[in-house]
């Protein structure tokens, strides 16, 4: 979706309170960084002491650094056209530099900003689409959507000593996979499940992913019953030059003392792991991802060819169908840029809102203005605030909400939401 970087709102919040002014030096200013020379700061004022300023380098070494003039004479000379700064920047300015001049703190304003995006909320808001989540899954973070960290995805343990990292570009579902290059024996990843085993024994276990190799006899998935000497394989992949669906359907045997799914890669190979799961019974209780805020959840929808989780997706029926992904979708809060170059979801309308808010969060709790100046009074950006949120074009169209359904509904206690289905299955 369109975007605004956290740089263009902070200048055009600048601009609308009438706290922004840009021009380049025209100098070199001082070897150690104290100074910042222009001699067109001559026609701003005429006064000792008359620039009392936030410097923000817009280019050069320093581009988005800001800096403090001194008070009074030490910061400017009368008709001159150097600053003298409180605290030096990081290198040398040279000639030629942007930069802007603030009498209010940027990084204030900056937070003004991010509070103004929060309490806008629902009326602008992040449209959310979460695919984490597969029905009856034991397994955490099979989709590898939480990247690796030291060789090894979150929620699994290495195998021997593979290595492992994230692909984007060879992936079945969402943005990354599993690569897993084996270099010793058969190699991989294996995450135990925290389950009851004694009342598991006799049952059986559905495990499934995606694979993908180049050659036959690489890869495959294994449950692990015992801590790794007796295992329930799933064939290996062919070797054709594409993401295959491997599974595994089999009785837990009476001497299972654990269940855990390895992804293994033979000795010298290279495989690609998606989109799994691993299920002995129904799971009832799913964490929604807490980026979906207060009533935000709008829609639960379940994956509709178990073979196919970038199709189709639909409302569910009775109840929800092993190892299928769930889609949630629904609201959460606008991003909240921690740099210069990062980005909020908005453009438009939707930025003046924004803008319009933030003045009124800062001059009503962050900083002081001129009494003079309707700009600088909290009630005339929120009289703007309530007049914008009573036109649609400054708003976003509100999600539609799912119809109530018998097979789930939604809890919460003090760790978290959770989707609760209702009908008990086998």
């Amino acid at each position: 979706m369109a975007t605004t970087t956290a740089a263009t709102l902070l200048e055009e919040m600048s601009r609308d309170i009438g706290d922004y002014h840009t021009s380049s030096t025209t100098s070199v200013g001082a070897g150690d960084g104290t100074t910042v020379i222009d001699t067109s700061l001559a026609d701003l004022t005429e006064d000792d002491g008359g620039i009392q300023a936030y410097l923000k380098m817009r280019s050069g070494t320093d581009d988005g650094n800001v800096r403090r003039s001194k008070r009074g004479d030490n910061g400017y000379t009368a008709s001159s056209t150097t600053v003298t700064l409180t605290r030096a920047f990081s290198a040398q300015i040279a000639s030629g530099v942007t930069y802007e001049l603030h009498r209010f703190d940027p990084a204030i304003k900056r937070e003004a900003i991010n509070r103004a995006t929060q309490q806008l909320f629902p009326h602008l808001y992040l449209p959310l689409r979460d695919e984490s989540l597969v029905v009856d899954n034991l397994l955490s973070n099979s989709g590898f959507e939480t990247a690796a960290s030291s060789n090894v995805h979150p929620s699994w343990s290495k195998v021997g000593t593979p290595t492992i990292t994230d692909e984007t570009s060879i992936r079945r579902h969402l943005t990354n996979s599993a690569k897993i290059i084996a270099s010793g024996a058969a190699e991989g990843q294996v995450q135990t499940a925290q389950v009851n085993i004694e009342e598991l024994i006799g049952k059986t276990v559905h495990a499934a992913f995606w694979v993908y190799a180049t050659t036959a006899d690489w890869a495959r998935i294994r449950v692990d019953t015992d801590g790794g000497t007796t295992f329930l394989s799933s064939d290996y992949h062919t070797g054709v030059d594409e993401w295959q669906y491997l599974e595994i359907h089999e009785t837990i045997p009476d001497e299972a003392t654990q269940l855990g799914l390895r992804l293994e890669v033979a000795n010298g190979g290279t495989a690609y792991f998606d989109a799994g799961y691993m299920a002995v019974g129904p799971v009832y209780k799913y964490t929604i991802p807490t980026t979906f805020i207060g009533g935000g959840l709008n829609f639960v929808e379940e994956q509709l060819d178990i073979h196919d989780p970038n199709g189709d997706y639909v409302p569910i029926g009775a109840a929800p169908t092993r190892g299928h992904i769930l889609r949630l979708r629904g609201k959460g809060h606008l991003s909240q840029p921690t740099t210069e170059a990062g980005t909020t979801e908005v453009t438009g309308n939707h930025a003046e809102l924004i803008k319009a808010k933030a003045a009124e969060i800062f001059f009503s709790r962050m900083g002081q203005g001129d009494k003079d100046d309707p700009r600088h009074d909290p009630n005339f950006w929120r009289s703007e605030v309530n007049a914008m949120l009573a036109q649609s074009s400054y708003t976003m169209r509100d999600l539609n909400a799912q119809p109530p359904s018998a097979a789930w509904h939604i809890e919460e206690d003090s760790s978290g939401k959770y989707i609760i289905f209702d009908v008990r299955r086998e």
